[in-house]
C-alpha cells in the first residue's frame, strides 16, 4: 500500500500540499484496520492536516474503524472545494460543477479489436494497444480513474454514454489529451493505419 502512496507523497511534498479529498473507495474494504491504520500513519506523517474521505461503495463501515485522532473526516453528502463538488458513485450529481468518483474510466483500444478487456489476461498484447486508465471531463463534470492500478476500470469506448466527454489519458508521468470519446476509435484507426 505504501509503494502505491509514494507518487502522491512526492506531489504532497512538493507542493506543501496540507488538504486532500478522497472520491471514495479508500480501502477495497472498510474493514481492513491495518491498511487503515498505516494510511493514517502516512498522512501524519505527510504533515496532511485533513484528510476529507467521501465515502464509496466500499467504505461502508469505515467510521467506525478511524482511530480518534484520525486526519480523515467523513464526508457522507460530499465534499466542496471551492465551485466543485466531489462526490461518489452513480447517484443523480449535484446541480452545478462536481468531482465524481467511482466510474474508473479507462480506454482500451487494439489494432485487431476496438474494445478489448486487456488487465484480466496476461497474454501477448499487439503493437498498438493502448490499456490506459483516464479522465473524462466535459463543461461541468470530471471523471475521476481509479488511483490504483488494480482497480479495473470502465472502457469508455465501449459505451455511446461517455462520447461527448474528453478523455485524458495517463501515460507514464504525464496527462495526454485524446480529445473527445466520440471520435477516438476513428482518430486511432487511422493513426494505426499511417503506422
Amino acid at each position: 500500500m505504501l509503494a502505491q502512496l509514494e507518487p502522491l507523497g512526492r506531489i504532497l511534498c512538493e507542493y506543501r500540499i496540507g488538504y486532500l479529498v478522497l472520491a471514495g473507495d479508500l480501502l477495497e474494504e472498510a474493514n481492513c484496520r491495518d491498511a487503515l491504520a498505516l494510511f493514517e500513519k502516512w498522512c501524519r506523517e505527510k504533515a496532511l492536516q485533513q484528510i476529507a474521505l467521501v465515502p464509496g461503495n466500499h467504505d461502508e463501515g469505515l467510521q467506525a474503524y478511524l482511530a480518534s485522532d484520525s486526519p480523515v473526516t467523513i464526508h457522507s453528502q460530499g465534499a466542496r472545494v471551492a465551485e466543485w463538488q466531489v462526490v461518489h458513485g452513480e447517484a443523480p450529481l449535484p446541480d452545478g460543477l462536481s468531482v465524481q468518483g467511482h466510474v474508473h474510466p479507462c480506454v482500451r483500444w487494439s489494432p485487431k479489436r476496438r474494445t478489448i478487456r486487456l488487465r484480466s489476461t496476461r497474454s501477448r498484447i499487439a503493437s498498438g494497444t493502448i490499456d490506459a486508465s483516464c479522465y473524462l471531463s466535459d463543461s461541468r463534470r470530471l471523471i475521476l480513474p481509479a488511483y490504483s492500478q488494480e482497480a479495473a476500470g470502465v472502457n469508455v469506448l465501449s459505451s455511446r454514454r461517455w462520447h461527448s466527454f474528453r478523455c485524458h489519458a495517463i501515460a507514464g508521468d504525464r496527462v495526454v489529451d485524446l480529445g473527445e470519446v466520440s471520435t477516438l476509435n476513428r482518430r486511432l484507426s487511422a493513426t494505426n493505419a499511417h503506422e
